[in-house]
């Protein structure tokens, strides 16, 4: 998806929840917005709100990836405020300055109550560690009080790369997500999204994320340069030199199948 000069890598998905005796519609997205200082206010408006073959995005909360300050939060929740057809009622979560480039979290405020964050996987300090925070958001459907209706979402930006230690590092970033996943124990439905960099269903990082987490789409295989994967392929096309992977994605929790 363009977004004028450079590019930005986007998931998106329509879940379920079963919320006490109710189930309720939430479309999720996950951008990874390269490097996001502001402004780009009419690129980011169109490709949220704009229609294409009679399709828009319009989700109801937004997980981030690559916003550089508080600033850029703020006019990124603007653009998201004021674009036509907007319904107007996007809040942000507190913004946490972290090592390298940074999470943000967005949503609308008649769709979910916003219960708070939590560093699932701390970032920097070494080079034998993730490079960055990996930050877990928590909200609540409106209008429900039920633990089922809680939905915890992951945004994770992992490791670039494809070299041993790349994949090293990006194993104990999805270790630690799967760990705080195993330490859910009220019912609650949850879901990762992010720039996973990984090329293949194959590497160990994807895999541990298997064991909580399932693809919803149902695509594994080796995606770096594959033509036989390009329908999937979210790979920023101008910042990283071509659509040719499927870095960028959405795994959920079993919860959220076949509801």
């Amino acid at each position: 998806m363009k977004c004028t000069a450079r590019s930005a890598a986007l998931a998106a998905t329509s879940i379920a929840l079963l919320a006490g005796t109710a189930s309720a519609q939430l479309r999720v997205a996950s951008w990874n917005i390269s490097n996001y200082g502001g402004g780009r206010t009419a690129d980011i408006q169109n490709a949220v709100y704009g229609t294409f073959e009679s399709r828009s995005m319009s989700p109801d909360v937004f997980l981030g990836q690559e916003f550089l300050s508080q600033s850029a939060v703020s006019q990124f929740l603007l653009a998201l405020n004021t674009a036509p057809g907007s319904p107007g009622d996007w809040a942000a979560a507190p913004f946490i300055d972290g090592p390298d480039t940074d999470n943000a979290f967005f949503y609308r405020t008649s769709r979910v109550q916003f219960l708070g964050q939590t560093i699932a996987s701390v970032g920097g300090g070494s080079t034998s560690l993730p490079p960055r925070h990996t930050i877990r958001y928590d909200v609540r459907l409106l209008g429900y009080s039920s633990p089922k209706a809680i939905l915890s979402m992951y945004s994770s930006h992992m490791k670039a790369g494809s070299s041993s230690s790349d994949q090293a590092r990006r194993l104990i970033e999805a270790q630690r997500v799967r760990d705080d996943v195993l330490t859910f124990n009220d019912g609650r439905s949850f879901l990762i999204g992010g720039d996973f960099n990984i090329q293949s269903s194959s590497q160990s990082a994807y895999q541990t994320m298997l064991q909580v987490f399932v693809d919803p789409i149902k695509t594994p295989g080796s995606w770096n340069n594959n033509g036989a994967f390009r329908m999937v392929h979210t790979q920023d096309p101008v910042g990283a030199g071509g659509m040719d992977d499927r870095h960028d994605q959405i795994l959920i929790g079993t919860s959220l199948v076949n509801l």
